[in-house]
């Protein structure tokens, strides 16, 4: 997972009056977020934005002590309604257990970088995944009303934070041949080709539907790109536009 924050030196703020360590005035704070499966383009595209332009940086994430309180919840709250309602049923794994604590620390985190400094954030993956993969993929305590209304609660959060929402797609069964081509290891090549495409249409169906969530909150600006019908050049300039540094 990569945040990446460049600095836009057109409109102004979003997110209040930043602080702009160069001294520039009028500078413009987004959140942006890549959303697309595994193979679709989501770090080629990030990678030639960076490209063309220096000030695009990675940031670390917080520091894990702020996850604490969240996993907190979990073991105080969540466990004892999973032990009395889904008794049989399998918990949250490690990587759930992550997403839950990216939702709720990661926000704060890039608010507070974007008020000391004035930036635009880039999340890959972002709250569109990790919402997603929780609802689509998660245990049957997701399921629940407790569970459902926290649910809830992130997502109108960081719909109400959101800018620009780059969307990548790509014909599933391309997709799952672009990953297993790959060296990198992923999770779908642990899994049977056939799996692994049920999964990335699973993906593909809860990103149609948060989407639509997502904008009942916010008029998000949504760029949606089929990865082998569009260069990643013209990707590049509209997105580039949409930041504010549209032109060469």
């Amino acid at each position: 997972m990569d945040f990446v924050f460049v600095t836009s030196p057109l409109g102004l703020s979003l997110h209040g009056e930043p602080t702009d360590p160069l001294g520039q005035k009028d500078v413009r704070c987004m959140i942006i977020e890549m959303l697309g499966v595994a193979g679709a383009g989501k770090s080629s595209l990030r990678k030639a934005l960076a490209r063309r332009n220096p000030r695009i940086q990675c940031v670390p994430p917080p520091n894990k002590l702020r996850y604490v309180p969240a996993l907190a919840e979990v073991g105080l709250f969540w466990w004892p309604i999973y032990r009395m309602r889904y008794p049989r049923s399998r918990g949250f794994t490690m990587q759930e257990l992550r997403l839950i604590g990216y939702l709720e620390t990661w926000l704060p985190h890039i608010r507070s970088l974007i008020r000391a400094r004035g930036l635009i954030a880039v999340l890959d993956p972002g709250s569109i995944y990790w919402l997603a993969a929780l609802q689509e993929f998660g245990p049957p305590l997701t399921q629940g009303p407790h569970f459902k209304q926290w649910w809830e609660r992130k997502l109108r959060l960081w719909s109400c934070a959101l800018d620009i929402v780059v969307w990548l797609e790509a014909p599933p069964e391309l997709l799952v041949r672009r990953v297993m081509a790959r060296d990198e290891w992923h999770e779908a090549k642990t899994q049977e080709p056939e799996s692994a495409l049920d999964t990335f249409r699973r993906f593909h169906t809860a990103y149609n539907r948060l989407i639509s969530q997502v904008m009942g909150y916010k008029a998000v600006k949504v760029l949606h790109y089929q990865t082998d019908q569009v260069s990643t050049e013209q990707m590049v300039e509209e997105v580039l536009t949409e930041m504010g540094f549209g032109g060469r």
